[in-house]
């Protein structure tokens, strides 16, 4: 009986050591999931930022684009209003060189009949 009471109480001892291991194992179970969580709030949080971030960078990128399609239109009126007044240019260096030409014909003109007038008073 009495070796039965001491293989009782060695087992008892061996529960208990194992009890004593199981809850250390648990504690450290439980440190480890308690930084696991935190690790996986932080990298949460750290991806709605870079979600954010990457929404703000599409945003001005849409801007971006509206701006050089404003710009490709800008730049496309005044290529039509250069080329509006060039030819107006062109049609008014034309003009002025008729009247040039027409004026230079008066004064050739003048010069004879000035020249004929000078002759006949002579």
């Amino acid at each position: 009986m009495k070796r039965h009471i001491q293989q009782l109480q060695a087992d008892k001892k061996k529960l208990q050591d194992q009890l004593s291991q199981a809850e250390n194992e648990n504690v450290q179970v439980s440190s480890d999931l308690e930084s696991q969580r935190r690790r996986f709030k932080t990298v949460e949080t750290e991806m709605v930022r870079v979600k954010l971030r990457n929404r703000e960078l599409d945003e001005t990128k849409r801007q971006d684009q509206e701006a050089l399609a404003d710009l490709a239109k800008a730049k496309e009126a005044l290529e039509k209003k250069t080329q509006a007044l060039e030819s107006d240019l062109a049609e008014v260096q034309e003009q002025l060189k008729e009247k040039v030409q027409s004026m230079e014909s008066l004064e050739d003109e003048h010069r004879k009949l000035r020249d004929e007038m000078s002759s006949q008073t002579c």
